[in-house]
């Protein structure tokens, strides 16, 4: 115990607490009541006239991510360490702009989850942005508080978790000397409203909203591992997915969904026209359209007069009509292209298998099925909440999509955790929205997620709901609501970024002036 204790005096142990504590804020553990009191330690620590060292803050970012982003190391061990270093530094840029801030005398209350806010949407953004694990995610099974989403998104949620953050660190330093008591009285009331407005709306949106019967959804969960070593058994998958489709019986379904790139050859290839005919077959006998996860090719072709290829939803209905797709507008650096790799072509090493770039897609598809409307989204797109409202917004008409689809290939990451992080994200977008989600996903998670946020898993035979092939059946909910997210879109966390800046400019004006003039 005396050496616990020690710990938690020193700077660097601060840090390391704060690591572990928002570590098991998400799954594995998943202990998301952790997450409004993790970052304390760290942020006091912050406060404290000893302040831990900017490597240590560093090093707290970068183990964090090492230690949540494992599962990464099942594809490549290169882009792992790349990837976590880089995400270190967003702790680091807290750690010094912070102090830049908090010099202007701005209570720590406001000034660290603001600067917190703009730092992480920055980090969603930036460089085709890494979305995974922002501070609100870990309230994903909050039922109450997940409803705020609807509202201003994931950065809500992270806002008030860091408000009470922020609280705990202050409550956990030394007040200035004559501070008087208001100042801490006037934080305890701005804590206080702020998570009885968030449990007060929670409750009320969750008893008030409007939900009414949607379509009947088959998705399939194959479970064909994905290896750099092993060969993609595409004529085999496709077989097994026609059988399993045929196990549904007619008029069961309105539709059927197939996992992302599971037909491996692309639906509108000159050399491969039967595969489009076996599924349009087996769509026939089902008696209701599959969507299916295929590549596709560009359209039309590139300037040198090759096509591309593209990741594709394959929407095939039952009878003559014509094949209609959605075409992926967000692709997965170092996944399915190679950033800039003319200019740095040591990127490609960084990926430990040959892969030609797909092309990105441009296009918010949406497809019609009887008196509902509905988009698709390929792997994570359902991480990237800008993806997601460009193709549930309300259209010109006003009218938005009824539920999505999201067909992913989880696959590479085996059963590990990253199912559990993809599906998280994945209630979010169906809370901003007011959605369905029905995700058919190779090794799992397979779900579908109603508006409310709550998740009807797949149940295999191993009793989980991974590492199997099944069939989720589910009557999905619709919902009317247009929300107040699907208006105004990331306007919160911009605004975060727009007041952080100013603050630095400040700080950075107040400094020059401070500054002793230069005697030459």
């Amino acid at each position: 115990m005396r050496f616990l204790s020690w710990i938690g005096r020193q700077p660097w142990g601060r840090a390391l607490l704060s690591g572990l504590l928002l570590w098991a804020s998400y799954p594995p553990l998943d202990l998301g009541f952790l997450a409004p009191i993790a970052l304390a330690p760290w942020w006091a620590a912050l406060l404290s006239r000893d302040r831990p060292t900017a490597l240590a803050s560093f090093l707290l970012g970068a183990g964090f991510f090492f230690a949540s982003l494992g599962w990464l190391a099942h594809v490549t061990v290169a882009g792992w360490i790349v990837l976590c270093l880089y995400l270190g530094l967003y702790f680091l840029a807290f750690d010094r702009l912070s102090r830049a801030i908090l010099n202007l005398g701005v209570p720590p209350i406001l000034a660290l989850p603001i600067l917190w806010g703009a730092l992480e949407h920055v980090r969603i953004i930036a460089f085709t942005g890494f979305p995974w694990l922002a501070l609100g995610h870990a309230g994903w099974r909050m039922d109450l508080v997940l409803q705020t989403a609807d509202l201003f998104g994931i950065t809500g949620i992270t806002l008030l978790f860091a408000l009470t953050n922020a609280f705990a660190a202050e409550a956990a330093s030394p007040a200035p000397p004559g501070e008087p008591a208001r100042p801490r009285r006037l934080r305890r009331t701005l804590l206080a409203a702020a998570w009885l407005a968030a449990l007060g709306y929670g409750m009320a949106r969750a008893s008030s909203l409007v939900l009414e019967d949607g379509p009947r959804i088959v998705a399939l969960q194959e479970n064909v591992p994905q290896s750099i070593e092993t060969k993609f058994p595409g004529d085999e998958v496709l077989k097994r997915l026609i059988e399993t489709t045929g196990t549904v019986r007619p008029g069961e379904a309105d539709l059927i969904v197939w996992p992302e790139t599971m037909v491996f050859r692309p639906l509108d290839h000159p050399r491969f026209p039967w595969v489009a005919d076996r599924i349009r077959a087996a769509a026939d006998r089902a008696g209701c359209p599959i969507l299916a996860g295929a590549f596709g090719m560009s359209k039309p072709a590139q300037p040198d007069g090759k096509f591309g290829v593209r990741n594709c939803a394959w929407l095939v209905r039952p009878g003559g009509a014509a094949l209609e797709r959605y075409d992926k507008m967000h692709l997965v650096p170092f996944g399915e292209y190679i950033p800039l790799r003319k200019t740095f072509p040591f990127f490609a090493r960084l990926v430990p298998f040959e892969m030609e770039d797909l092309e990105i897609g441009d296009e918010a598809t949406r497809f019609s099925l009887g008196r509902w409307t509905f988009a698709a989204a390929i792997c994570f797109e359902d991480t990237v909440a800008s993806v997601v409202r460009r193709l549930a917004s309300p259209d010109a008409s006003g009218r938005k999509i009824d539920f999505l689809a999201n067909l992913s290939n989880d696959g590479w990451f085996a059963t590990s955790w990253e199912l559990d992080d993809h599906l998280a994200a994945s209630v979010f977008r169906a809370v901003e929205h007011r959605i369905s989600i029905v995700r058919s996903v190779n090794t799992g998670a397979t779900a579908a997620i109603d508006p409310l946020g709550r998740i009807t898993r797949i149940r295999l035979a191993n009793g989980t709901d991974r590492g199997g092939t099944g069939i989720l059946r589910a009557r999905l909910s619709v919902s009317p609501a247009i929300t107040l997210y699907a208006r105004i879109g990331d306007l919160l966390p911009w605004a975060c970024i727009a007041i952080s800046i100013l603050a630095l400019v400040l700080s950075a004006a107040t400094r020059s002036r401070r500054a002793p003039p230069n005697p030459l």
